[in-house]
């Protein structure tokens, strides 16, 4: 990302970064002294851009933008385009939304195991991993009728782990996430995914590049670097071309179809980031992004805060 947006970039870009680390400890313990120690740190700092990492980032950027970095620009990555279909972005945030997909995750797995008789679905019970779950949860529908679907989803990590090892070997695991567990214990999911691993008899498949070299088999897993480099892209594209970008319709169309009235534009664009199945069948999927836009405002020097998040 920031490679992306010093070559789109001909003027100075000043980075900061900031970690909300929400994921693993209770939003509601963290959140208020956390913005105000933002609103105090970036006190008559001019701030144009906040990339925000995750759907904690986004909703966190979008509740204190206004008493923290007023007047800034949001662009948001590794959101879900399911947990955004829902949503109707306000004016001045736009994004890259990606697509976790853990219906192809499964089908590679019953290519590899075409004998698997269970799936076992493995979450935590933070915000987060839920949120994940749900998805994961609506993709395997399709399967239920011929498979049973155990849910191993807020246990503690302890019964996690024996729930896993007693698994039939005619088994596999889909670990979703796990920030935190039944117990309310803040955990790294790759280190969880390491422990799970250690102990499961059947295969372990899950969406996260992160996740590779952690112990999963195999899974359709969207690139953090061609996400991060999309997105720095689009912090670098926030300059004045952009900003008459998006009031010349006969230039929108060009690229995709904005709506009259319409105070999100949705473009689809052809090389957006897609699912890499990566394990034991290593062809490439590519599937278009929607970019979700609400506006572009005129930048001239940068400053960008980026909110992060462990994975």
């Amino acid at each position: 990302m920031r490679e992306a947006i010093r070559a789109g970039r001909s003027a100075p870009t000043e980075l900061f970064a900031e970690t909300l680390d929400m994921s693993r400890f209770p939003q509601t313990l963290l959140e208020p002294d956390l913005a105000e120690l933002l609103r105090k740190k970036y006190r008559g700092l001019k701030v144009d851009v906040v990339v925000a990492a995750a759907t904690i980032a986004l909703d966190f950027a979008l509740r204190h933008r206004d008493a923290i970095w007023p007047g800034a620009t949001i662009v948001f990555h590794s959101v879900s385009d399911a947990e955004l279909g829902a949503r109707r972005l306000p004016p001045r945030t736009i994004g890259l939304p990606v697509r976790y997909d853990f219906g192809s995750t499964f089908d590679l797995a019953l290519k590899l195991r075409p004998g698997t008789r269970r799936v076992a679905v493995v979450a935590g019970a933070s915000e987060s991993d839920r949120a994940m779950l749900a998805i994961a949860r609506a993709s395997l529908e399709r399967f239920a009728s011929r498979l049973e679907i155990q849910q191993l989803a807020g246990l503690t990590l302890a019964d996690t782990l024996a729930a896993v090892r007693a698994l039939p070997q005619d088994a596999v695991v889909l670990y979703v996430l796990m920030f935190r567990d039944g117990a309310g214990v803040p955990q790294v999911p790759r280190d969880v995914l390491e422990r799970i691993t250690e102990v499961s008899r059947a295969p372990v498949f899950g969406v996260f590049e992160t996740f590779l070299g952690h112990g999963i088999a195999a899974g359709s897993i969207a690139s953090y670097a061609a996400q991060g480099r999309r997105t720095g892209e689009l912090v670098a594209r926030l300059h004045p071309p952009a900003h008459r970008l998006l009031r010349n319709r006969t230039a929108c169309q060009e690229v995709g179809q904005v709506e009259a009235g319409e105070t999100v534009a949705v473009f689809q664009e052809p090389d957006g980031v897609g699912c890499r199945q990566l394990g034991g069948i290593g062809h490439l999927q590519r599937q278009g992004t929607g970019l979700r836009v609400a506006g572009f405002p005129k930048i001239h020097r940068k400053g960008v805060v980026q909110l992060d998040f462990f994975l």
